[in-house]
């Protein structure tokens, strides 16, 4: 039930039904007490996922239309029902914007001048562009998503499980069993590496010291005015030299939550669990009979997903 309201949403939960030769999603285990967690107020179109791309090259579309074509899909099933917008910086690819359009996502022309192989940090830029965004139309919407482009998986209503004044981040975690998890923190060199090049060394060493959990900057969910609150607070403390330089958001985004900047917004750092996660060391269980994913701690179906890489090709 959402807030104070009578109405059981859960009751209004629609098995989506994606399927292919790996997963089949309208045998995805969403019922029972796998069906708890939609409680709130299924997709709808005060509903706003938002993405921004910059491709280098005519081969790197190729190399990936396959996965995004698959990555639209399942969230043409999972939230048919909401509001999609891209921003695409520099030159469009070959049928790029054909395909965005065939699933109803409004695409925004940034950058035009910009050519192949130059620089473009749109990981950066796209909550710049929200920002933009939502100064402009943010009340047309009750709850929006800003996430990676091509390995953020949709399974089922993920705004469903989203609490009307909820705003949630993810660690880099994976369940393994019997309520157990496995983190990835500040020890792990790469992460390190980018908070180095775009904070320095002294808090850096700090979170590393005591192994401080990364808070991944791939799915940033929940109410729109936490949304847009957090997006004001990423461009103002963005560094502005740092801007074209990878890694700069994940670094951001650990700076603004670890120096308590986001205290005021209230933020639900999700582990793992059924709704979300970060998940890229092996945290669902495939059956692959069934074609069905299973989450190991919950062993219901996985919601919402980042990268699934390194152990599954669905």
């Amino acid at each position: 039930m959402e807030g104070n309201s009578s109405i059981d949403y859960r009751k209004f939960f629609v098995q989506p039904t994606f399927k292919n030769e790996v997963i089949d999603i309208s045998k995805f285990l969403y019922n029972g007490k796998c069906q708890d967690i939609f409680r709130y107020k299924p997709n709808n179109k005060r509903d706003l996922v938002f993405w921004a791309m910059y491709f280098k090259s005519q081969d790197m579309w190729i190399k990936q239309r396959e996965t995004i074509v698959k990555t639209m899909s399942i969230l043409k099933s999972g939230i048919p029902n909401v509001k999609k917008v891209l921003v695409l910086y520099g030159e469009a690819p070959n049928g790029f914007v054909e395909l965005m359009k065939s699933f109803n996502v409004d695409v925004i022309r940034r950058k035009k001048e910009l050519k192949y192989n130059q620089v473009c940090n749109a990981a950066v830029y796209r909550f710049f562009e929200l920002l933009e965004y939502l100064n402009q139309h943010g009340g047309e919407f009750d709850r929006v998503a800003i996430t990676d482009f091509r390995d953020v998986m949709w399974f089922a209503d993920g705004f469903a499980t989203i609490r009307p004044d909820e705003l949630v981040l993810t660690n880099e975690c994976s369940g393994k069993g019997n309520g157990t998890i496995q983190c990835i923190d500040y020890t792990q060199k790469l992460n390190y590496k980018w908070f180095v090049n775009t904070f320095g060394k002294g808090l850096a060493n700090q979170l590393r010291k005591e192994r401080k959990r990364i808070v991944n900057v791939g799915i940033v969910i929940g109410n729109v005015q936490k949304v847009k609150r957090y997006c004001e607070l990423f461009k103002q403390h963005c560094p502005k030299d740092k801007i074209e330089k990878w890694g700069t958001d994940q670094a951001l985004n650990n700076y603004l939550y670890y120096t308590h900047r986001l205290d005021e917004l209230n933020v639900t750092i999700e582990t793992i669990s059924q709704r979300i996660g970060f998940d890229v060391m092996d945290g669902c269980i495939l059956d692959k009979r069934n074609k069905v994913l299973i989450e190991r701690n919950s062993l219901c179906s996985p919601v919402l997903r980042h990268k699934l890489t390194g152990y599954l090709k669905i």
